[in-house]
């Protein structure tokens, strides 16, 4: 038996932890803050890369997580739009009593809007369906490698994502346009976002994801230079994808 523990924010990393899953026949699973416990076989974490390393949640998962099957193979698959490999190596670190058999990146559509525009979508969608194809097969045949190494450089640059800092939320703003959907609130993986007024309230637990942002139909949430950018989900998840996934964590 396999599974397979994701974090996602736009649907990259669960695009690819579904289709990994498909080719070798596991379950995907929201990852969670509560400690968890699993004697499968193989056992998986996709997530994106912020900053050249993991989010806060997966590696406090990833900590937490009871392995009792000691030949377990295990794995751990970055997306990443700027820079990636390495990212995955850092879930090595918090394993307990087990390492981690092959790290793997995929290179997907950026989507850190704050800081970068969303281009050539199409392009990178068809590249990160062959390498996860890739990837996929061997996961399947129970390869060991790793595509790099969680060094120096990653701490530096990590140590300045806006997230580190729970508060972060303090600097999104909500313009006029905001309709009081609740979009924002039902796809954020932490429920940080309540809707209070008709208006999303930020409660200060934010993992800075930016979901809010990119799932936002109106762009009323805005964070940086985001206002006039485009925003993205990736098309075979859609922001429906994102709220059921999710809530199967609750």
């Amino acid at each position: 038996m396999a599974v397979i523990y994701c974090f996602t924010s736009t649907g990259n990393s669960l695009y690819a932890a579904k289709k990994i899953a498909d080719v070798i026949g596991a379950d995907v699973l929201p990852v969670a803050y509560g400690p968890a416990t699993t004697d499968e076989n193989v056992i998986g974490f996709v997530f994106p890369v912020y900053f050249w390393g993991a989010p806060k949640i997966i590696l406090h998962f990833a900590i937490n997580l009871k392995i009792s099957n000691p030949d377990a193979y295990v794995f751990a698959v970055a997306t990443y739009g700027g820079v990636g490999p390495g990212a995955a190596d850092e879930i090595r670190m918090c394993l307990h009593k087990h390492d981690l058999s092959y790290t793997a990146s995929v290179k997907s559509v950026e989507n850190y809007v704050p800081y970068y525009k969303v281009n050539n979508t199409d392009g990178i969608h068809a590249a990160a369906e062959r390498k996860i194809q890739s990837i996929a097969r061997d996961i399947e045949e129970r390869k060991k490698k790793r595509d790099g190494r969680f060094w120096l450089a990653n701490r530096l640059i990590k140590s300045v994502f806006p997230g580190n800092r729970a508060d972060c939320d303090r600097k999104f703003n909500v313009s006029g346009s905001c309709t009081g959907c609740g979009i924002c609130a039902k796809v954020c993986p932490v429920k940080n976002i309540s809707v209070h007024g008709g208006k999303p309230i930020f409660d200060h637990r934010c993992e800075h994801c930016i979901a809010c942002l990119n799932c936002c139909p109106a762009k009323a949430i805005n964070y940086g230079k985001s206002m006039d950018r485009a925003r993205y989900v990736h098309p075979e998840i859609g922001v429906n994808g994102l709220i059921e996934f999710w809530n199967a964590a609750t």
